[in-house]
């Protein structure tokens, strides 16, 4: 008898627990040290899991001129390690319109627009926006297909008129965890 209430209890247990998966950023910020000048660059940038669903972003998005358009290229590499060399490309996105993109609705670099003090507008203006409590659900980056505990690069290269003006690189991990259900 006392076998069978363990059985029914861990069985129990277990329904009240579930996987899930989420992305946790690794690195937010310019893709090196030179960008850290760029016309187009962030500045005190702070990330966290504020939640086992959300992480939030804060930061200073500095633009030091004005730009009629910025052209986009967003480069998505696996990486089986921390190590880049160990990197593979995956996805190439190329935007016209930076600014128009940023400020879409429901997408994931939405968050920048949705919480930048003073608000953004097209074209680009020189000002320094603050971007203050963005929070990302987590299950918007955890549902694209890709391989657990692998590293996830994202390079965001920034274009005016054929010139580099910034570098933007996201690391995330896609990571398993154990959630009670309510």
């Amino acid at each position: 008898m006392r076998w069978l209430v363990q059985v029914v209890s861990a069985i129990l247990l277990q329904q009240t627990i579930q996987a899930k998966f989420i992305m946790q950023f690794v690195y937010f910020g310019n893709c090196k040290p030179s960008y850290d000048s760029s016309p187009y660059r962030l500045e005190n940038t702070s990330y966290g899991m504020v939640s086992a669903d959300q992480s939030e972003f804060n930061t200073t998005l500095v633009v030091e001129q004005d730009f009629d358009k910025i052209y986009s290229k967003l480069k998505i590499y696996e990486c089986k390690t921390m190590n880049e060399a160990e990197c593979e490309l995956v996805m190439n996105i190329v935007t016209d319109d930076q600014c128009q993109k940023i400020r879409e609705k429901g997408q994931f670099y939405s968050i920048f627009a949705d919480h930048a003090h003073p608000p953004i507008t097209c074209p680009w203006k020189k000002v320094v926006h603050h971007i203050v409590q963005a929070r990302l659900p987590m299950d918007t980056l955890s549902k694209l297909p890709v391989v657990e505990n692998w590293v996830y690069r994202l390079d965001f290269w920034f274009e005016h008129h054929g010139n580099i003006v910034g570098c933007w690189k996201i690391k995330a991990k896609k990571l398993r965890v154990k959630k009670k259900k309510n």
